[in-house]
Parts: structure tokens; C-alpha cells; sequence
């Protein structure tokens, strides 16, 4: 666990607006206080969900992307533990366990030129390190029995939360993914774009829907991918605006 950083009492209260006749949800939170033996802490503690941030925008880097995935964990976590404690959040049941710190592979990432099919190359192989330190993370939550959220980071981590889950159940996963693309794309090194086609393909996918799927994002070799996957189906956002009725979708 030589990547994660605990989320802490100083970073919480550094966060936290308090206001009178109001409990936040951040008052009732729980944390760890030593990355030693994370899996027997999870697995004697009494919450949920444990969430984890993932700051690295790597993984959209080596698919041609735009940066900014690195940011949303720090800007999520500060709205997530200032909304209202009440009888529907139940923050009692969640751990803000902290996240991994990807700084090293994200300023290297900087430093290349997207330009450059070698700098690609050399991004897609930082993300294949990425995703052992997620599978990993995700494989000790699930086999202590709780449910990671995770905040931040391209989709890319997709294969690293659908391997450790697999691996933690023993058996391949069912997924749905809540998108305009199908980040299905070809295994051409690891990249926010082939999360779920990699998944497949080492057997951690049993079963893939997308929902919302942008018609006019999606390229015709995708639909055929698509078309000759007995795996994979899906509905599209445009389908969805003309007829309520086809929302529907089974794993």
C-alpha cells in the first residue's frame, strides 16, 4: 500500500463548514489511522462503503485526452462531507479511506509530448502500473466485504475496479457503465478508452451494458464490435429522449 494516502482528522476539519442546528456529513465519517493491514481493518470495521480517490489524469493522457480527471477527488470530497447527515446519506456507514498518490506518474506524464507516438506509448505503460495499485485496492475492500466508490481518475480505472473486484469474488463481474462512450476500444496498450475490452478479454467481464451511449461519439467499428459481442449491449441517450419506454436494460 506504498501508493495510499490516508484521509486524515486535519484534512477533515480543513474542509468541513460546520453550521449550527445542522450535522454535516463529514461529523460522522469514519477513518483509519495506519495503512498497515488494510484488509483486517476493513473487514473489522462496521460501514459500507468505502471511498477512495484517484487523482491521475495518465489513463486520458495515452487516449488522445484532455487533462483534468486529477482534480475531481479533491473537488468531490469537499461538497461529499458538507452535505447534511441525515436519515438518508447514513454517514455512519462510510469510510473516506484516502487515495492513491499517482503525483509521480502524472508529472512525468507532463512532461511528454502527446505528439510523439513513443511519449503514447510510454503513458500506456505507466497506466498498466496504475491499474496493479487500483486492482489491488479494490481486490482487499471487496473481499472485506464493503463497497468501493471511487472518485477520480480516467476510465481507465474501470479495469482495475472490475479485475479486483473479479478477483476478491472469485468469479467474472456483470457492469454497467453509465456513459457516452463504450470505452470498449482495441487493446492497444492501456489507455481510458479500453478499460472494459481489456476486463473482457482476462476473463474478469462477464456481462457489459452501456447506458446512454452518444450516437454521433460512436464510430461504426464500435457498433460492430459491439454487434459481434455476445457480451456487450447497450442503449443510446438520443433512443432514450425520443422513447421514454426504451430505457430498459438486463445483465
Amino acid at each position: 500500500m506504498d501508493k495510499l494516502v490516508l484521509f486524515n482528522t486535519e484534512q477533515l476539519k480543513s474542509l468541513l463548514n460546520k453550521r449550527p442546528n445542522e450535522s454535516k456529513f463529514g461529523e460522522h465519517v469514519v477513518m483509519l489511522h495506519t495503512v498497515s493491514n488494510i484488509y483486517e481493518q476493513l473487514k473489522n470495521l462496521d460501514v459500507e462503503f468505502v471511498i477512495i480517490g484517484l487523482p491521475e489524469d495518465v489513463g486520458v493522457y495515452a487516449n488522445y485526452g484532455k487533462s483534468g480527471t486529477s482534480a475531481a477527488y479533491d473537488a468531490t470530497i469537499k461538497i461529499l462531507l458538507n452535505i447534511q447527515s441525515n436519515r438518508f446519506t447514513n454517514a455512519r456507514k462510510t469510510l473516506i479511506l484516502g487515495h492513491l498518490n499517482f503525483e509521480e506518474e502524472v508529472e512525468k506524464v507532463n512532461q511528454l509530448d502527446s505528439t510523439k507516438k513513443k511519449d503514447i506509448l510510454k503513458a500506456r505503460k505507466m497506466v498498466s502500473k496504475i491499474d496493479k495499485y487500483v486492482s489491488n485496492l479494490v481486490h482487499d475492500i471487496v473481499k472485506a466485504g464493503k463497497k468501493p466508490i471511487i472518485i477520480g481518475g480516467g476510465h481507465n480505472n474501470a479495469y482495475g475496479n472490475i479485475k479486483g473486484t473479479s478477483l476478491a469474488l472469485n468469479t467474472p463481474i456483470n457492469a454497467v457503465n453509465f456513459d457516452a462512450n463504450t470505452d470498449f476500444r482495441s487493446e492497444e496498450g492501456r489507455h481510458s478508452g479500453n478499460g472494459f475490452s481489456y476486463a473482457h478479454s482476462e476473463g474478469f467481464l462477464k456481462k457489459y451494458f452501456v447506458f446512454g451511449l452518444h450516437e454521433n461519439y460512436t464510430s461504426e467499428s464500435i457498433f460492430n464490435t459491439i454487434d459481434a459481442a455476445k457480451i456487450l449491449d447497450y442503449n443510446t441517450f438520443e433512443e432514450g429522449i425520443e422513447d421514454k419506454s426504451k430505457t430498459s436494460f438486463c445483465l
